[in-house]
């Protein structure tokens, strides 16, 4: 496994844009979904979604608190000396350790705190 290419959040999702060229069909509408990245803050919790332009339906990516965003943060942060250098086996597995508790964090954020859409216009 190469760890330089393992992304969370915003970057993984535009290379999977990029890879796939935007072709994502809606599950409700059955239309084609051209990714348009949108963030939305509702006090200590962040959004990170994207909007079927047929239907309106929001599909979530990822939900962060400040302690998540942190963890990114250092995630990404080595993601980008490990472009330069070679990281230690220690970082290695941080990485992966981060990765890891990241998603599984993101994931009950997503479960406690909802999507709740604001100004459905499409």
């Amino acid at each position: 496994m190469n760890l330089v290419n393992i992304h969370f959040g915003k970057e993984r999702y535009t290379r999977l844009n990029k890879r796939n060229k935007g072709n994502i069909v809606c599950n409700k509408c059955q239309k084609t979904i051209n990714i348009k990245l949108r963030y939305k803050t509702v006090g200590n919790i962040e959004y990170n979604y994207f909007i079927c332009k047929g239907c309106g339906e929001p599909y979530v990516i990822s939900v962060t608190d400040e302690a998540l965003r942190q963890n990114v943060k250092r995630y990404q942060e080595i993601i980008k000396r490990a472009r330069k250098e070679k990281v230690t086996e220690n970082e290695q597995n941080e990485l992966r350790e981060l990765l890891k508790a990241n998603v599984a964090r993101s994931n009950e954020l997503k479960e406690q705190y909802p999507f709740k859409q604001i100004n459905s216009s499409h």
